[in-house]
């Protein structure tokens, strides 16, 4: 592994993943261009988490947290392509709560279930992201951290349905990347506990929902479900921060 195909690997990683489309030949290395997915991750969350400074700099702290709650969710899922908001959408219109067949009854409902859950999802987001940017100090860059995780089981779901067993290895490069980007920054900010919290909670859950779902499915998870999950750990992640940060425990 040289330093070209290391750049390759994380610039079409950025072409799958972003509105970003960067030049330059596509990586051969699937694995290389999986241990790219948190460092987009991290291109991703350091613009929203950017943009949440400028905002506290430019309005104070209760103005900039209402935009930065209104604004940014919408903002990143532009920038990421909806890939996230595609897969709720998706796994809500195709879930199947009962064996078999959907009943009318099901189906009339279906819209619904789809409506209800955009909705939580905006809203979670919304006042996850708003909370934590409230207090404007450096706290707002933890909002970098949740793509990194929610792009890391992304990653993670995708090694485990595409590469054969062999090369997935004990501890796969995309989790060796994901470690180093979340304990850095979480270093900076004082917050080493949320993070290892995080890093535990994102490796349980998606290990445990991939286990679950292809049971239930007994096929690979279809692409939609990825985006599911990767938004299910970035709320997750964020939750794990805002907690700490509200706690008597935080520096």
């Amino acid at each position: 592994m040289d330093a070209e195909s290391i750049l390759r690997g994380f610039t079409t990683s950025l072409r799958l993943l972003t509105r970003l489309k960067p030049g330059g030949g596509e990586a051969q290395d699937t694995r290389i261009v999986l241990a790219a997915f948190p460092a987009v991750g991290l291109v991703a969350g350091v613009i929203m988490a950017g943009l949440a400074w400028l905002a506290c700099r430019g309005l104070g702290a209760q103005a900039a947290a209402y935009l930065a709650a209104v604004a940014l969710p919408p903002v990143y899922w532009w920038f990421t392509e909806g890939r996230s908001l595609k897969g709720v959408i998706g796994t809500a219109a195709n879930w199947r709560p009962a064996e078999g067949a959907d009943s009318a009854e099901e189906k009339r409902l279906r819209p619904y279930w789809v409506l209800l859950a955009v909705q939580i999802l905006f809203f979670s987001r919304a006042a996850l992201t708003g909370f934590i940017v409230l207090n404007c100090d450096s706290r707002v860059f933890w909002l970098a951290l949740a793509p990194v995780l929610g792009l890391t089981a992304h990653a993670h779901l995708l090694a485990e349905s595409s590469l054969p067993p062999d090369q997935r290895g004990r501890l796969p490069l995309h989790w060796l990347t994901a470690v180093v980007l979340v304990l850095i920054p979480a270093l900076l900010m004082r917050a080493v506990v949320p993070a290892l919290l995080a890093l535990t909670v994102t490796w349980a859950v998606t290990g445990a929902l991939n286990r679950h779902l292809v049971r239930r499915c007994d096929q690979p998870l279809p692409e939609y479900t990825h985006g599911a999950v990767r938004e299910v750990v970035e709320l997750l992640t964020l939750l794990a921060g805002l907690l700490y940060f509200s706690s008597e425990y935080a520096v």
